[in-house]
């Protein structure tokens, strides 16, 4: 049962961790710059986030140029294996052999429509996060001087590791936990949003529980409330600024 309450419980609360490991003996005024930029790229995946729970492929499509140097994303589910009681787990595969072009890019369009295959694959979608977990920026990249919330200047670039999951019920109503990491190089575009120009792939599989253990009970008793995602412009407050500031600072 502990396995299922950690699998499951996740946190939707999108911290900035692990940003710029930079020396220490770096310019003080440097510093404030790469943190300005970390912030504005956890930002914007935050936004990145509420656009793959929301199937909004439009949006998704801003954080893409034309073409990205790497495969497309492995859509086709594997054979779903025993890992603890209850739970099983599969990897994800190329769903057809596709040749990669020998400059090794893919198109924008293969690239989204490999992520809209896997959100196909979710009857419902609860939540979907998308977090930085390492960042390091150009000398030449800059943030905007007294923005009102951390800007990168269109052309800053950089290196992230970043981490993401998808959280819900697959197609035959069974909750499904997909997970996965990876490297990209990461421009801020003129369309004000960070896109991903490199897209390697450090691992992503998925953690299916075989049973429901536990059952919604509020909403059948008449007490249940939607309320906005956490972290979501509509339920922003100034609890989550504040744990986002611990998290920069972490």
């Amino acid at each position: 049962m502990v396995a299922i309450v950690a699998m499951f419980s996740i946190p939707t609360i999108v911290i900035a961790q692990g940003l710029v490991p930079q020396a220490a003996n770096s310019d003080p005024k440097r510093l404030e710059v790469i943190e300005e930029l970390s912030e504005s790229l956890a930002n914007d995946l935050l936004t990145l986030s509420v656009a793959v729970r929301d199937r909004d492929i439009e949006l998704i499509s801003d954080y893409l140029p034309l073409s990205i140097l790497g495969k497309a994303l492995p859509s086709k589910p594997a054979t779903t294996r025993d890992q603890v009681k209850w739970v099983g787990v599969h990897s994800w595969e190329a769903a057809d052999p596709v040749q990669t072009p020998r400059d090794g890019k893919t198109s924008r369009n293969d690239f989204l429509s490999s992520w809209a295959v896997v959100l196909d694959h979710f009857s419902e979608i609860e939540d979907a996060r998308f977090k930085v977990k390492e960042a390091n920026f150009d000398l030449t990249a800059r943030a905007v001087p007294g923005a009102d919330e951390p800007t990168a200047v269109v052309g800053a670039s950089g290196r992230a590791r970043i981490a993401f999951y998808v959280i819900g019920r697959d197609i035959n109503g069974k909750r499904e936990w997909a997970r996965g990491a990876f490297m990209a190089n990461v421009r801020y575009s003129a369309n004000k949003h960070w896109q991903f120009d490199t897209f390697e792939l450090l691992s992503f599989d998925s953690l299916v529980a075989r049973v429901d253990l536990f059952s919604e009970v509020a909403i059948p008793a008449g007490v249940g409330e939607n309320l906005p995602t956490f972290g979501t412009p509509e339920n922003s407050g100034f609890i989550f600024s504040l744990l986002s500031r611990v998290g920069q600072v972490r």
